[in-house]
């Protein structure tokens, strides 16, 4: 398999464009020459290094001759080219794998979950032949930041072995703490991990686990033994749980955490979202389809978001070593960072434009928010945020993961400080990826008035989108994870012997149900590929896949469901881990009886 430093050969093999042209220095921005990109011509797909084997796709379209699920694929014209090939075939999903190379590839099949042998959304093939910058990656030094980031989180870390990790998963089990970590093992036969509760962060170990298969199939991977936190932010309790968090999380053994305080212990990884195969890929389309010039733009601050919250000053216990999150209250509501923001609409209105959407999480207020004009009662999509130069980040819970498609929109983010650290800290830096603010909102009415006068602003929205352009990506945040568990190797303990066998539990009727639905909205996702690909109208929004259940939103795409996600078993508003945005319960959940 070759790598090519002239970024996807896939791209420039009509003639009609050429690397140079498209993504040659001097001649355009960091983004490349827009006029080159279109359909699944981006700068992402035709510029960054990339590891390319041609055989994948003469593969492909030998197999879509014989293959019998949807029979006129052999005969579009739009697949004749491998580059439209490539898009339509990579799409997520177990069924792009099916289609394009056969569900028994190589004789390999679909990769199966050791824990209950359910077949995941992937072949040896698929991997093979859709992740060329994560390969081409591999085969370099990690960026600089990545290194010293993990280096920072495993110094502390001296080499452990199975009965430490085994004591630290006693203590979890007698704390009360055992569904809020989760036992990864990796070995050559296969990935296992702790068993699937009500209690679970369900995406974040499903997540992590096939993030952890396509690894394995693509490079070695350490036998490894590890745990991973199912916290938001791990060393940060519930409101109301001030006691506990000033008794610190015992982490007698390296934990896995998505973020955490300052003085937390964890070591950081990729944010679930970033790691799930359809996510990033799913944002950064439309975006692409929706594109405003720079100076098309409005110069105003731009905000749509739900009331979540968590931090307040005083929410974390003397040190610093864990913290709390504050009540959501008509005495202190506007005391948050997201609520300063929605009022700064009241007092700059010609400069700031930030509200709460519908479905309000908390109901007390509602209408404070409406009798203040806090409130705009429609979900307000990523795309609708292309139309302003300056666009806020703030905190939710914990990181909220809109900061990924805030950084592909070539607008300036003005990003507030937070408390709370994750692992693309010392990849974004303030002033050159973006605007920093402080926590409380205080110098945001100099921080526009000073982004107004300044003529180089648009150089930070661009640092920032071609930051993103890989290092934010699925192959960005895979090539993290990777680096993650060979460093954590040193620590860890590691065994070339299988993994113990663990009783597999009976799959809960949900887990089938999800697969079966997911296998039903994939003819109509790839069918769909393809109407995309032959339209020429770029612009036109993603048509949403047909959910189980009729819903406004497109609720039950990407492995979430009604099972899973609604069940009031697990919380008067079902699975807290399902929501963020304008995907709330009240949004997609019928109503009870």
């Amino acid at each position: 398999m070759a790598t090519s430093t002239q970024g996807n050969p896939l791209c420039w093999q009509d003639g009609g464009y050429s690397f140079d042209f498209c993504c040659g220095e001097g001649a355009h921005n960091m983004l490349g020459n827009p006029s080159c990109w279109e359909g699944p011509r981006s700068f992402q797909t035709c510029c960054l290094p990339a590891s390319y084997e041609a055989a994948c796709w003469r593969e492909a379209r030998d197999f879509l001759r014989t293959q019998t699920l949807l029979p006129s694929l052999a005969d579009k014209e739009v697949l004749a080219t491998d580059l439209n090939l490539a898009h339509f075939c990579c799409r997520p999903g177990s069924f792009s794998a099916e289609v394009c190379w056969g569900g028994e590839s190589r004789g390999k099949g679909l990769v199966q979950e050791q824990v209950d042998g359910m077949a995941l959304n992937m072949s040896l093939r698929y991997v093979e032949c859709c992740f060329p910058r994560l390969q081409a990656a591999l085969k370099t030094e990690p960026p600089k930041w990545m290194q010293a980031q993990i280096s920072q989180d495993l110094q502390h870390w001296a080499p452990l072995n199975t009965s430490d990790l085994d004591a630290f998963e006693r203590w979890t089990q007698e704390a009360g703490y055992s569904t809020r970590f989760c036992r990864f093992q990796v070995t050559r036969s296969g990935v296992q991990h702790c068993q699937v509760t009500k209690g679970s962060h369900v995406l974040l170990i499903e997540t992590l686990r096939d993030a952890l298969h396509v690894l394995r199939l693509l490079t070695p991977l350490p036998d490894l033994d590890f745990f991973v936190s199912q916290d938001e932010a791990m060393c940060v309790e519930n409101a109301g749980h001030l006691e506990q968090a000033l008794q610190p999380l015992n982490l007698t053994v390296p934990v896995l955490a998505q973020a955490q305080p300052a003085s937390c212990a964890g070591i950081l990884m990729p944010w679930w979202a970033f790691l799930q195969q359809d996510w990033t890929r799913r944002y950064t389309d439309k975006l692409a389809r929706s594109r405003v010039p720079w100076e098309k733009k409005a110069s105003k601050l731009f905000w749509r978001g739900s009331d979540t919250h968590c931090l307040l000053p005083g929410s974390c216990g003397e040190g610093g070593l864990a913290c709390s999150c504050a009540n959501f209250s008509a005495q202190q509501w506007m005391q948050f960072p997201r609520s300063r923001l929605v009022l700064y609409s009241m007092l700059m209105p010609d400069k700031v434009d930030a509200k709460f959407t519908k479905d309000v999480v908390n109901r007390e207020l509602l209408e404070v928010f409406r009798g203040h004009q806090l409130l705009v009662q429609e979900i307000v999509p990523p795309e609708a945020h292309l139309d302003y130069k300056f666009l806020m980040y703030v905190d939710g819970v914990s990181l909220s993961d809109r900061l990924f498609w805030l950084l592909h929109t070539e607008s300036v983010v003005f990003k507030a400080q937070s408390r709370l650290k994750v692992w693309l800290d010392r990849a974004l830096r303030p002033w050159e990826h973006y605007l920093p603010v402080a926590e409380d909102l205080s110098d945001l009415p100099d921080r526009i008035r000073s982004a107004e006068e300044d003529v180089h602003l648009h150089e930070i929205a661009l640092r920032a989108a071609h930051l993103a352009s890989f290092d934010l990506s699925l192959e960005g945040s895979l090539l993290y994870l990777h680096h993650l568990l060979v460093a954590l190797s040193q620590v860890s303990p590691t065994s070339a012997a299988p993994a113990p066998e663990r009783a597999a539990p009976p799959a809960p009727s949900a887990r089938w149900e999800r697969q079966r639905q997911q296998q039903m909205n994939a003819r109509q996702y790839l069918a769909h590929a393809l109407e995309m690909l032959s339209s020429k109208e770029a612009l036109v929004p993603e048509a949403p896949i047909q959910a189980s259940v009729p819903a406004k939103l497109d609720c039950w795409t990407l492995g979430f469901s009604e099972d899973l996600c609604c069940n009031l078993a697990l919380g008067p508003e079902g699975n807290a881990a399902c929501w963020d945005e304008e995907y709330t319960f009240a949004a997609c959940c019928p109503e009870p009886g």
